[in-house]
């Protein structure tokens, strides 16, 4: 999944906790595990059909070959599908309503402790044991169940809710006995804009064996800036939504657990497009294979953040949780998924550059005096047309790869580190052209499977080309090894 803003929680009557947010902590909004413990029926291949008897009454040997199906209708039918279950869910505590619906299992693992997050099993009956969400026309469901029921003495829960975006778009803590509190996030760095108290007879929110809450969107629309409402309601604008639980001991206003991120369609009657539209480009998109093994988030996209003025996407590793570390706040390279991943050449093509000497540095803000000195590939893939793969680890760079040296598709190039313009690892990808290199070169991934979580996953496609988009999930279908 990225990062997010954590700076705040509402608690019961007694207490609210407030936590610094650190800016690379915590996925937009998220990430997703066993989601299905298989690929459901409905992406299977369809039925063979008999074969019509031959003249002499036999049936004929040859079988009709499987028809296709479309990964994008597949994903229209367990719409309609989950559309129906979702109408039906009441707001009362109980988790049955929720048999037929998509839920995500929490993490197997507790947190890792750190500054912002509790010591050890302080309160093991804390951690998230599932949730799951219902976007519907008007209104935004969430269900979130804790290893034992919670109680409203000493427990707090919060969601962080993702249109797409770099950053989570906003923020409610949920009370019990006083106002719900909505948090505005910033864009540029997470966190808090504005603050908003929502009368309690605003939101439903009952709790039972689990935590249901409805979010009415005509509410956040009160509250939210008009830009952001827009994107919340249209779905041809964001086409799903991505949400974040949490929960907080109330006793040390300290997190006990985070996650896991849920991401699903709108469930909703209109057809619209799966994928967002993408920025406009003059000349065509030219694919390319990933050049990381595994599943990755796209988490910065062409014309946006660090990226102003250039077709570029940013890609890291994230966790269950939505987080891109092994806890919230890191403070070491090594706590992120991402940090030494391998990277591999993804087409057979000549090396233009390679940097490798420039070190890398502490994760948590971006120092603007070290740009242009990430460590870096570049490789010529013809037709006037280079690929620059970023952020590599000091020295991690093979001493075959060389300017002017040949290299073949899926050849191992380096591993990720935090070199350069940086806020902490991931992988940066760029494709340029003309003699100045200032021509933008748009490109798409080739052969990839796409989800709004991690696998096994109910709205995963398998595609040929995709046109990649902040807040997907991608892996190669084409292993390098």
């Amino acid at each position: 999944m990225r990062s997010e803003a954590l700076s705040s929680a509402t608690t019961g009557s007694r207490q609210r906790a407030d936590v610094k947010r650190h800016s690379n902590a915590v996925l937009i909004a998220g990430c997703l595990v066993n989601l299905v413990a298989s690929v459901p029926t409905w992406v299977q291949a369809a039925p063979v059909k008999k074969a019509a008897p031959s003249a002499n009454g036999k049936p004929q040997t040859k079988s009709q070959a499987p028809v296709p199906i479309d990964p994008d209708e597949a994903v229209y039918a367990r719409i309609a599908q989950y559309r129906k279950v979702a109408e039906q869910i009441q707001v009362d505590g109980d988790s049955k309503d929720w048999a037929e619906m998509p839920t995500v299992k929490g993490a197997q693992f507790p947190l890792k402790p750190g500054k912002v997050v509790d010591e050890g099993p302080a309160e093991p009956r804390l951690r998230i044991k599932r949730a799951g969400i219902a976007v519907r026309d008007y209104d935004l469901l969430v269900m979130v169940q804790t290893v034992q029921p919670p109680t409203q003495e000493d427990w707090a829960f919060l969601v962080l809710v993702s249109l797409g975006t770099e950053y989570s778009d906003f923020r409610i803590n949920f009370a019990f006995d006083q106002p719900h509190t909505l948090d505005v996030l910033k864009h540029s760095d997470g966190a808090i804009e504005t603050q908003y108290r929502i009368p309690l007879s605003e939101l439903q929110v009952a709790v039972g064996d689990c935590v249901e809450a409805r979010i009415p969107f005509d509410t956040l629309a009160r509250y939210l800036p008009p830009e952001m409402m827009t994107a919340l309601a249209d779905a041809d604008i964001r086409p799903w939504i991505r949400v974040t639980p949490f929960t907080l001991n109330v006793k040390t206003s300290k997190y006990v657990d985070a996650g896991p991120a849920v991401a699903g369609y709108r469930l909703i009657t209109k057809r619209y497009s799966l994928d967002p539209p993408s920025p406009s480009a003059s000349v065509p998109a030219i694919p390319i294979l990933l050049p990381v093994a595994g599943r990755w988030f796209v988490y910065e996209a062409p014309y946006t953040g660090t990226h102003k003025g250039r077709w570029a996407y940013d890609l890291q590793i994230c966790d269950e949780r939505g987080l891109n570390a092994s806890t919230i706040n890191p403070e070491r390279n090594e706590d992120y998924w991402t940090w030494e991943q391998p990277v591999y050449a993804p087409i057979t093509s000549w090396i233009v550059s390679a940097e490798r000497r420039n070190p890398d540095h502490p994760p948590g803000t971006i120092d603007w005096s070290l740009l242009n000195q990430a460590n870096s590939i570049t490789l010529d893939i013809g037709h006037d047309v280079w690929l620059t793969l970023g952020h590599f680890r000091q020295d991690s760079i093979s001493p075959d790869v060389t300017a002017g040296a040949a290299v073949a598709k899926g050849t191992l190039l380096g591993s990720i580190g935090d070199s350069g313009t940086s806020k902490f690892p991931h992988m940066h990808l760029e494709l340029s052209s003309g003699l100045s290199r200032s021509t933008i070169v748009p490109f798409t991934f080739k052969r990839v499977r796409v989800s709004l979580n991690p696998q096994p996953d109910p709205w995963s496609r398998d595609l040929k080309i995709w046109r990649p988009t902040v807040g997907y999930f991608v892996e190669s279908l084409e292993p390098w090894r």
